[in-house]
């Protein structure tokens, strides 16, 4: 199990795009966000081997509130006392898909090692992505794991 958190306002992974000539490039923003999840996934990992099997993947990502809210509703926000959490971009799911593409060849070796996730969207007065990836598959070594 490793656990860290990715300082910061959360970031949604962006759309592949496509110049006139047909060349296709991920936006920078993505580019350098991933850097980032990487490299505190990395401190988290301490030397590790990549885990191999099933693992389990939790996103918290906590949004900051507007400036502009209301100081009650604000307080509400931050205490989590609202019935659900920011309806603002980023998508979850484009959390997740940011989050679970970083740690490609830095916590397990590819994304698809993921068997259970969830991506939950919170208020926060300091913003942040919290990332707990659990292997599901013990001590499994990977000679095991590639036997049918």
């Amino acid at each position: 199990m490793i656990a860290f958190t990715v300082p910061g306002d959360p970031l949604g992974k962006g759309r592949a795009r496509s110049t006139k000539s047909g060349r296709h490039y991920t936006p920078a923003r993505t580019v350098s966000y991933e850097s980032l999840v990487k490299h505190e996934a990395a401190l988290a990992m301490r030397g590790r081997p990549l885990m191999v099997g099933p693992v389990k993947l939790q996103i918290v990502a906590r949004l900051r509130p507007a400036a502009s809210a209301p100081k009650t509703r604000l307080l509400r926000m931050l205490r989590g006392d609202l019935p659900f959490g920011p309806t603002k971009k980023p998508d979850w799911d484009n959390i997740g898909k940011i989050i679970g593409d970083a740690l490609n060849g830095v916590v397990y070796g590819d994304d698809s090692q993921v068997t259970d996730g969830v991506v939950f969207k919170t208020w926060g007065a300091t913003p942040g992505v919290d990332v707990l990836v659990v292997s599901l598959a013990g001590d499994v070594t990977a000679e095991e794991q590639a036997t049918p």
